[in-house]
């Protein structure tokens, strides 16, 4: 045997395996680079696209809200200017508000998280309240000028004190604190 020609054959040997075995590993590189190019780019669109939603979920609620509270608030004011919409309308009109709100929060409910949800449906039970004080004090006119009524159109001042001018507000700017926090929207919230 001739020492030189095995360590020869061993060279080339050992040559053309290190050599193929880097163009395998130089297309494996590539193909995983792609793969994860790939999937950097679907992750991309699927969470931009998924951030865009949940923004426009957010605002639309927070629209709602605006809309809900203000006819409601009007609707309980103790005193009203005179307006071209009857009292049926006021009241239809932030009864509509109010269900537009709600059924659209339930029907995107899992777009928000804890926080949120924790809010809004406080926000859920001081609209419950406020509109319950509104509809007894509806019922309640027929009975116009009864201690039964007095006391109906005291709670319905006193709910309106309590939940119009100070919860409702005091839970929307919290939600409207948490949304922006959430997405950002200003940079400067304690």
């Amino acid at each position: 045997m001739n020492w030189e020609s095995i360590v020869e054959s061993l060279g080339l040997f050992t040559i053309g395996s290190m050599s193929i075995a880097g163009i395998i590993i130089y297309f494996s590189k590539r193909i995983f680079e792609n793969q994860i190019s790939i999937l950097t780019s679907e992750h991309q669109y699927r969470f931009s696209t998924l951030y865009t939603e949940k923004l426009s979920v957010f605002r639309e609620t927070y629209k709602r809200l605006v809309k809900a509270e203000k006819s409601l608030e009007y609707l309980l004011r103790p005193a009203k200017f005179a307006g071209k919409k009857s009292k049926k309308e006021i009241s239809n009109e932030a009864y509509n508000y109010m269900i537009s709100l709600f059924d659209h929060y339930d029907e995107n409910e899992i777009f928000f998280d804890n926080s949120s949800v924790k809010l809004i449906e406080q926000l859920r039970e001081k609209f419950t309240e406020a509109w319950g004080a509104h509809w007894q004090a509806d019922f309640m006119e027929e009975a116009r000028g009864t201690q039964a009524w007095l006391e109906t159109i005291e709670n319905k001042t006193e709910i309106y004190k309590k939940v119009m001018e100070n919860e409702i507000p005091s839970l929307k700017e919290m939600l409207k604190k948490d949304f922006q926090k959430r997405f950002r929207l200003i940079e400067t919230i304690k």
